[in-house]
């Protein structure tokens, strides 16, 4: 669990980065259909501005407003990541053996388990910047946003899903170097859930959120 959180990291602290603007050279060259995709692209961009603000907010920088400050961001990256959509696919199949109360605590575990633990990571943001290279529009109102995040000595591909959710767009699942963070807490859970019981199950989510694992 403790490699998959660290790719959960990863993916906090891309999504907090300066996004590299589109020349015009490339929007003359891009494919009719892309002005499709404009709305999950402007979704990633306001994201990224707001994590940014708050991380640049003088008045959230004191020691004693930390907390503040991570509760903040957190509330911004929920705002675009579908807990709902995260949930189901990592759980597959034994999402159908889950009352409702349980799938509600499992979301709450679950979101409290990336995010408590890694947010801080967000602090050591260091002039790192996304060049958005694509995107891709998928089936069923889904589109992939193909980025790389480039640092002074390398580079990393960070592919963003995003699926149409009413009238907006919602992240789903991170692809970094091709490894996927849904398939990854899948077969972790997989491995969990095929040992125990669904309520010490979310009881083990419980005690590593607890421990910050």
């Amino acid at each position: 669990m403790r490699q998959l959180a660290s790719l959960f990291m990863a993916v906090v602290i891309f999504a907090a980065v300066p996004v590299v603007p589109v020349h015009a050279e490339d929007k003359a060259a891009a494919k009719p259909e892309a002005t499709q995709t404009d709305g999950a692209r402007a979704v990633i961009d306001t994201t990224i501005q707001k994590v940014l603000a708050l991380l640049k907010d003088e008045a959230l920088k004191a020691p004693e407003k930390a907390e503040e400050r991570r509760q903040k961001i957190r509330t911004v990256l929920l705002e675009v990541v579908d807990m709902d959509m995260v949930g189901g696919l990592t759980l597959a199949n034994y999402r159908a053996k889950f009352s409702d109360a349980q799938f509600t605590r499992f979301k709450e575990e679950f979101s409290s388990l990336l995010f408590k633990s890694y947010i801080a990571n967000l602090e050591k943001y260091s002039g790192e910047s996304v060049i958005i290279l694509k995107t891709e529009t998928l089936p069923k109102g889904k589109v992939v946003v193909t980025t790389k995040i480039k640092s002074s000595d390398k580079e990393i591909p960070v592919d963003f899903s995003m699926a149409q959710k009413g009238a907006g767009w919602v992240l789903y699942d991170v692809k970094i170097e091709g490894i996927s963070m849904v398939q990854n807490y899948r077969e972790q859970f997989r491995e969990l859930l095929g040992n125990l019981t669904i309520d010490k199950f979310l009881d083990r989510l419980k005690e590593k959120r607890e421990k910050g694992e």
